[in-house]
């Protein structure tokens, strides 16, 4: 099936083939575990990115212009259909690359947070996480 690979060392965006099995994402995405950013259309379409890309030596960001974070690495764009599975890619690679910043930083540190909720199950728990913070990438000499 259709689906949009988004590559920001190359900075192409390009139609691939996914052959529905998630173990295939890992694959064109090039990460063991990965995330997912949804972009709430009405194909209700999905980015799948590494999770674990923010960590990555030397990597190249992007970002979607309407999800607030920057994404590191490949992206991979599938639809989801009403029972959550994956399904081809509505969107053409014209809509994709409208949508698409390439950016010139770099990932620092993440700034913890973290506070007190009041779950309604659980009561009153601890919630700790963290906000990635990013800085302008210095020059180098491979153009990314």
């Amino acid at each position: 099936m259709k689906a949009i690979l988004i590559n920001p060392r190359s900075k192409i965006i390009s139609e691939v083939e996914f052959g529905g099995n998630y173990r295939d994402i890992s694959k064109l995405i090039g990460a063991s575990l990965f995330t997912t950013v949804s972009l709430g259309d009405e194909n209700l379409h999905t980015i799948f990115v590494d999770d674990e890309g923010l960590f990555v030596e030397d990597q190249c960001f992007w970002k979607w212009a309407d999800y607030q974070q920057p994404l590191g690495g490949l992206g991979l764009i599938l639809g989801t259909n009403d029972e959550g599975d994956s399904i081809a890619v509505v969107l053409t690679i014209e809509e994709v690359r409208e949508k698409v910043s390439w950016l010139n930083i770099e990932y620092v540190a993440n700034q913890p947070i973290g506070g007190k909720i009041t779950h309604p199950v659980y009561g009153e728990m601890t919630v700790i996480g963290g906000v990635p913070i990013f800085r302008e990438k210095k020059e180098s000499n491979n153009g990314h």
